[in-house]
């Protein structure tokens, strides 16, 4: 850690390996485990905490390092309440000289943390995903407030952020960004952590200009009133749609939403009847 300076990595301030010992930085407010209330059911708050340590884990990856053991336990709080991470005892690394102390296919990590595919796998096959994969679940804790979710279950009905909180359909968001690394098969998890942060200051883009999911299974507040929920009033009926002041011709079809409290309206067009990506995405079916 003497090699890599970063605000959101624990900071060494002196050490000795030949005694077996180190001084780091002291972190007044404890570690994240012990404050996950902070930001239960706030995205954007979470996000902006959570991204400057991701910026972290990065430059550890560069470096050729991966840690291997991320958890709430492992992030320490500043004095101004930024996140740190902290405890590399298990971190991996190139070790010609095999001064490392992991052996060929030790299970390291935490076990609520770490991705049920590095079990029983060479530690040389270990790589930045591993982290990746511990981060996603790190923010889920961070964003329900639940201390430790259970293999790759974010989707179920308890563990659902969407189901948690039901009246932020933001949280759909945050579904399709834990899809993308809290997974089963390795295959499907982001092959590095610098597209992690894109995608994180993406989501931070998009929460900051009140950017709502679209789906037929998620209710959306309106924009006008600000009280009432969107609601369909044509799908693509070329009767319903013509008594709504518009007439269209050929295949082209038209949903027509209206807010049921003030009756602001909202249109979407799909060309030839097919759905726009958005709306796949949002279903996870894209």
């Amino acid at each position: 850690m003497s090699e890599i300076s970063h605000p959101n990595l624990i900071q060494i301030l002196d050490y000795d390996p030949d005694s077996k010992w180190f001084v780091a930085r002291f972190y007044p407010n404890g570690a994240l485990s012990q404050n996950l209330s902070l930001y239960k059911g706030n995205i954007l708050a979470a996000l902006k905490a959570f991204r400057p340590m991701v910026e972290g884990v990065v430059k550890i990856h560069e470096a050729g390092f991966v840690h291997r053991d991320i958890n709430p336990r492992n992030i320490f709080i500043e004095k101004d309440w930024s996140l740190i991470l902290g405890d590399f005892g298990l971190v991996f690394f190139d070790d010609d000289d095999r001064t490392r102390l992991s052996n060929t296919f030790e299970n390291v990590g935490s076990r609520d943390s770490m991705p049920g595919w590095a079990s029983g796998i060479r530690i040389d096959d270990i790589n930045p995903k591993f982290d990746i994969y511990s981060l996603g679940k790190l923010l889920w804790s961070m964003i329900s407030g639940i201390p430790v979710l259970q293999r790759e279950y974010w989707n179920t009905e308890s563990n659902d952020l969407t189901k948690i909180f039901p009246d932020n359909i933001q949280m759909t968001f945050v579904n399709n960004l834990l899809a993308s690394c809290v997974v089963e098969s390795e295959e499907d998890c982001l092959d590095d952590s610098a597209q992690f942060l894109d995608n994180i200051d993406t989501l931070i883009e998009n929460l900051e200009s009140h950017v709502q999911p679209i789906s037929e299974n998620i209710e959306r507040k309106c924009f006008t009133c600000g009280k009432g929920i969107y609601k369909m009033k044509s799908d693509g009926n070329q009767g319903a749609t013509q008594n709504m002041g518009f007439l269209p011709t050929g295949s082209k079809r038209i949903k027509i939403y209206a807010c049921d409290n003030c009756g602001h309206m909202q249109l979407f067009y799909l060309p030839n009847g097919d759905i726009p990506p958005a709306w796949l995405e949002e279903l996870g079916e894209n």
